[in-house]
């Protein structure tokens, strides 16, 4: 027991202070930690999409413009890229022959623990060429 006019903290109060500050500044710095690994998937995931629909639109113009059906893989780095054009229907006349053609882009991250993948596809409608 310490003499009532003496002030301040003993060390005991002072190490049991410092203990559960510690704990709470662990806690909240895993909650920081735990937020930018999120922040850091999500942004490896948009690029992922924003690669895809950007091949996405090239395809389109490239088979508008050569109407021809089409199947290639793309690799850089831990990157693959499978790109595929095919006749989803013909249609037109026989002096005027089009077809519509189903365009699909899948980019795959390999690098990554979970394997992220981007997978986009959509429609054209371009020339039939023999």
């Amino acid at each position: 027991m310490r003499p009532s006019h003496q002030r301040g903290f003993t060390i005991i109060e002072a190490l049991v202070a410092l203990m559960i500050l510690s704990i709470a500044a662990t806690a909240v710095m895993s909650v920081f930690a735990v937020g930018a690994r999120q922040i850091e998937s999500r942004t490896a995931r948009y690029e992922l999409y924003r690669e895809a629909k950007a091949r996405l639109m090239l395809l389109k113009a490239e088979v508008q413009s050569a109407g021809l059906p089409f199947e290639r893989d793309t690799a850089a780095g831990n990157v693959n890229i499978h790109e595929t054009a095919e006749i989803a229907q013909n249609a037109g006349s026989p002096e005027n022959p089009t077809a519509l053609y189903e365009i699909t882009v899948v980019v795959d991250d390999r690098s990554a623990a979970n394997e992220r993948r981007a997978e986009l596809s959509g429609f054209v409608i371009a020339g039939a060429r023999q």
